[in-house]
């Protein structure tokens, strides 16, 4: 029934249309998605596929192959039309039926369709979070130039409006760090920090690490390891600066200063490792870590056991 009416909404009532439509059949999902058994693949896989659905037309509403979904394909069968509420939500972006295809017809124009499908978006987003599915949100977040890492921070009352959320924090290749409140879904970051740089012709941020407290620790391309601390927007600074990966140990490795991880202990220490093949302690007793300091191999990956060994 949805299928055969939204596509006919007025257009200046498309948005708030397409959030009513949306909001049950946000909620009918994102409740599928959340439940815990054996075909919890299944339902992590419905919401993915739902989520580019509406994301291609949301990002681009002209093109035609996106604006037509082979009802009859397998694994749309399976991903969006079977669970309960995921055919709903296309009908509430203003797809209809037309025999074996899911079309939104040409009567629904570019700027509907991209305001209808992120209404839609944001809908589903709100039922995830209620369901508590907050990793599935739909927000992809764009950067000018690719992420390469992430992670969440508490908000810690950083960001008033938003007291429950958390923020989601992402270093890119710009050499710019940026994060977002997780609820509600941001369009904008509400922090972009700038203090890398490009060095020996590579740049990027390339490692994030939550500290608590309202700190956060970006590891770099430029090798520093740098050390925020979250407030408002307009007073974040940087509180500490770390250098050493590159310098001895594994410095006959091209781009040995790179920082690739970063990891915090329970207590607050913060660990990096480098392409120097190396890791690293800061702060009180710090130094390379490991017998003779050098790993054998770049160090992409820490973390800190509960041990805090």
């Amino acid at each position: 029934e949805i299928l055969a009416t939204m596509a006919d909404v007025p257009a200046t009532d498309a948005a708030t249309a397409a959030a009513v439509a949306a909001a049950e059949a946000g909620r009918l999902l994102a409740s599928y998605v959340a439940r815990d058994d054996k075909k919890s693949t299944e339902r992590v896989e419905s919401l993915r596929v739902v989520t580019i659905l509406l994301s291609n037309i949301c990002d681009t509403p002209s093109s035609a192959k996106f604006r037509r979904i082979n009802a009859s394909n397998a694994k749309i069968s399976r991903a969006v039309l079977t669970p309960p509420g995921g055919e709903a939500l296309l009908g509430a972006c203003g797809f209809r039926r037309d025999g074996e295809n899911i079309e939104l017809p040409l009567s629904v124009t570019d700027d509907e369709a991209s305001a209808r499908a992120k209404a839609c978006l944001q809908a589903l987003d709100a039922a995830c979070e209620q369901e508590g599915v907050p990793l599935m949100l739909s927000a992809l977040h764009p950067h000018v130039h690719g992420a390469r890492a992430c992670c969440f921070v508490p908000n810690d009352g950083l960001q008033a409006s938003a007291p429950s959320s958390c923020l989601i924090v992402a270093g890119a290749l710009d050499n710019v760090v940026r994060a977002w409140t997780t609820w509600p879904r941001s369009e904008e970051p509400g922090y972009v920090l700038e203090g890398h740089e490009g060095a020996r012709g590579v740049n990027g941020v390339i490692a994030v690490c939550s500290l608590g407290g309202g700190r956060i620790a970006t590891g770099g391309r430029d090798g520093k390891v740098l050390v925020w601390q979250l407030s408002s927007a307009s007073e974040t600074r940087v509180v500490a600066t770390h250098v050493g990966h590159g310098d001895g140990c594994g410095a006959a490795v091209s781009n040995a200063q790179v920082i690739s991880s970063l990891a915090c202990g329970s207590d607050g220490t913060l660990f990096s490792g480098g392409w120097d093949q190396t890791a690293r302690r800061w702060g009180d007793g710090g130094g390379v870590l490991g017998d003779g300091g050098v790993f054998g191999a770049a160090v992409l990956a820490l973390c800190v056991l509960t041990d805090g060994a």
